[in-house]
């Protein structure tokens, strides 16, 4: 019996198609994309008007990039996918945007972050390109390395703070640079040490790379990246350049912030399971938010 027109159901595989590209640039994830704001925090131009809008515009370049990547990467992945309990979902992986749809997004995605990233100088310019290369890397042959796949995604959040850095003309601070390389390889480690709890069965079908790692290697290296994340963090605090320019040894106060946050974040990942998608977890454990907010008042009331 025919119905009246236009009152078809409408089929999973044909859902609206605004909802499935959304969801493709994945603009949750954009809030890794805060790292571009370090330096304009502790370089004392946070409430300099042309700082924070060229800031503001590097997190955009890095936002509309990002979200390029996203979508070709998911068409990498589309197969591997399939098989991730949650990963499956994805727009690609689901059917509900074609391969060549989605490729065809990133590119353009990419261009806009990489012309947006121009407006800010060669300098940012240079790094986006740098990261465009290294994520590509990454998705085709890199995601398959032991070792490299975690210092991969590492490096990529220290081209966030180089770039927030450049579109300011700041320079960031090296001890800074390398505390944020151990925060990522924490997060990136605990990424791979979740998809090894959540595919216990065969995780190695659904990303190759760990079939190279065991639960004790990668608590190891949790416990590696987290002891070293504190430390460099607190030397970055006690710096002599850091103090005369803050004028001020205060910082270091901020240090049981940065400790808690550490110490929380393995207990979500090794008694909860949690840590598959970083963003997701922090985005959603009440702990962690008070704590990170709380974190960022102390610094600004402290060097501003």
């Amino acid at each position: 019996m025919r119905g009246q027109a236009g009152t078809a159901p409408v089929s999973g595989a044909h859902c609206p198609r605004a909802a499935a590209v959304l969801k493709l640039m994945r603009p949750k994830q954009w809030i890794k994309n805060l790292f571009v704001f370090g330096p304009l925090v502790f370089s004392l131009h946070l409430f300099h008007p042309p700082s924070l809008l060229r800031t503001a515009l590097c997190f955009a370049a890095f936002s509309l990039t990002a979200s390029g990547l996203y979508a070709i990467n998911d068409v990498a992945d589309a197969d591997q996918d399939r098989l991730h309990p949650v990963k499956r979902r994805r727009p690609v992986a689901a059917g509900l945007v074609s391969p060549a749809a989605a490729v065809t997004l990133g590119i353009l995605l990419l261009l806009a972050g990489m012309g947006s990233g121009a407006l800010l100088g060669r300098g940012v310019v240079a790094v986006l390109a740098g990261y465009v290369g290294l994520n590509l890397f990454y998705s085709f042959r890199g995601k398959h390395l032991p070792i490299v796949d975690i210092m991969t995604i590492a490096v990529d959040f220290v081209l966030r703070v180089l770039a927030g850095a450049l579109a300011i003309g700041v320079a960031a601070s090296a001890w800074l640079i390398v505390a944020t390389f151990f925060l990522a390889t924490l997060i990136a480690i605990a990424k791979r040490y979740n998809e090894m709890k959540v595919l216990e069965g065969d995780p190695a079908a659904h990303r190759q790379v760990l079939d190279f790692y065991t639960p004790t290697l990668l608590s190891q290296l949790l416990s590696i990246s987290a002891g070293a994340t504190i430390v460099f963090y607190a030397l970055y605090t006690l710096d002599e350049k850091v103090v005369a320019t803050f004028g001020t040894a205060d910082l270091i106060y901020t240090l049981p912030f940065v400790v808690y946050g550490v110490f929380h974040y393995l207990y979500l990942v090794y008694r909860r399971e949690e840590g598959g998608d970083p963003t997701e977890l922090v985005a959603r454990d009440l702990p962690m938010l008070v704590d990170l907010a709380l974190w960022a008042l102390a610094v600004v009331l402290i060097i501003y």
